[in-house]
C-alpha cells in the first residue's frame, strides 16, 4: 500500500504509485486484465491507489479533470506494459521457451528479413537484444513524467499571464513619455 504522505513533491508521489502499480501487475499477473478505465472495479483498494495518486498532484493548481486524466494516463502505461509481462509469462508456459531461448529460434527469419535492406536502422540492433519490461517500464515513466512536467510548466505560465497579460504592459515599459505638440512636455505638466 502506499504511504499516508510519501516523499515530497509530485514527481516523486508519481513514481512511487507507477512503480507500487508496477510492482503488482508483476506479482498477481491477472491484475493487468481487469483493470478498466470505462468500467473501472470498484474495489476499496483500487479506489485508495486513484486517491492517493490525485493527491499527489494536491497544490499544481490542475483543473480536477486534468489530475484524473493524468492518473488514469499514469495508469494505462503501467497496465499496458503489464499485460506484455503477463502475455510473457503465458507464453513461456504454453511454450517452454524462455524469452531468450524464442529469440534465438527466431534468429534465421530475423537474419533472413534484415538481408532484404528494407530494415536499415532495425538492423543495426545486436541479435541478442531483447526487451526488457523493466527497462521498458522506467523509460516510458521518465518520458511520460516529462511530458507532464511540461503540462505543468505551460498550465504555470498560462496563469502567471493571466494574472498580467501581455498586453497590459509595466509602468513606463512599452511606451512612449507623453509628449506636448511641440515635443516638450505637455501643458499643464
Amino acid at each position: 500500500m502506499l504511504p499516508e504522505g510519501g516523499q515530497p513533491g509530485w514527481r516523486a508521489k508519481l513514481e512511487l504509485a507507477a512503480r507500487e502499480q508496477w510492482r503488482l501487475c508483476r506479482r498477481h499477473l491477472w491484475l493487468a486484465q481487469v483493470v478498466s478505465f470505462t468500467r473501472p472495479v470498484l474495489a476499496p483498494n483500487m479506489m485508495a491507489h486513484t486517491e492517493w495518486t490525485l493527491r499527489a498532484l494536491d497544490g499544481l493548481d490542475l483543473p480536477m479533470d486534468v489530475r484524473l486524466q493524468e492518473t488514469l494516463t499514469l495508469y494505462a502505461l503501467v497496465v499496458t506494459i503489464g499485460l506484455s509481462k503477463a502475455d510473457e509469462v503465458q507464453a513461456e508456459r504454453s511454450t517452454g521457451l524462455t524469452l531468450n531461448r524464442w529469440s534465438e529460434s527466431q534468429r534465421s527469419r530475423r537474419r533472413e528479413l534484415l538481408a532484404t535492406g528494407r530494415f536499415p536502422l532495425l538492423s543495426t540492433f545486436s541479435e541478442d537484444t531483447a526487451p526488457d519490461l523493466d527497462v521498458l517500464f522506467e523509460y516510458g515513466l521518465a518520458r511520460h513524467l516529462d511530458g507532464f512536467a511540461a503540462l505543468i510548466d505551460a498550465h504555470e505560465r498560462s496563469a502567471a499571464e493571466t494574472v498580467r497579460p501581455r498586453a497590459w504592459p509595466a509602468p513606463g515599459i512599452g511606451r512612449r513619455p507623453a509628449t506636448g505638440s511641440d515635443g516638450g512636455p505637455p501643458a499643464g505638466g
